[in-house]
């Protein structure tokens, strides 16, 4: 009854499949996309998504990158970011 997508692109793909199919959206299927692109709140059925942190996951990336640089030999720890859920007309919530 749902799919969540890789990234809103593939999600927005997916909701034109569904419109060339005559699948509806949300009520046959709840479509979610991740990254909260320009696109997902402007496409013909707002896509929900889920948000992320862009700049910071950036120079975090870059920080442990450069760590790396110098110390070849370090082992760089996970770090968690939080996300954050943007719920718009895709999706059915219960």
């Amino acid at each position: 009854t749902a799919i969540v997508c890789y990234n809103d692109n593939v999600a927005l793909s997916l909701l034109n499949f569904c419109k060339a199919n005559d699948i509806r959206v949300p009520e046959d299927l709840s479509v979610v996309g991740i990254d909260n692109s320009k696109l997902s709140s402007v496409c013909e059925v707002p896509l929900t998504t889920v948000n992320h942190p862009h700049e910071e996951l950036g120079k975090s990336a870059a920080e442990m990158l450069i760590e790396l640089i110098r110390q070849p030999d370090r082992t760089v720890e996970d770090r968690i970011f939080d996300a954050s859920l943007i719920t718009r007309d895709s999706a059915i919530w219960y």
